[in-house]
């Protein structure tokens, strides 16, 4: 494998794990605001009672 074609390989690479990272933190982002709604929902239900 040419030199070039390593180079390129690991880019790709190192932009898939970049990728993969982002879409961890896109889940941890979602399951965050998913708790803030349900202790949202929850202080809703207490001002209510």
């Amino acid at each position: 494998m040419s030199l070039e074609l390593r180079v390129l390989s690991l880019e790709l690479r190192a932009l898939s794990l970049e990728l993969r990272a982002l879409s961890l933190e896109l889940r941890a982002l979602s399951l965050e605001l998913r708790a803030l709604s349900l202790e949202l929902r929850a202080l809703s239900l207490e001002l209510r009672a």
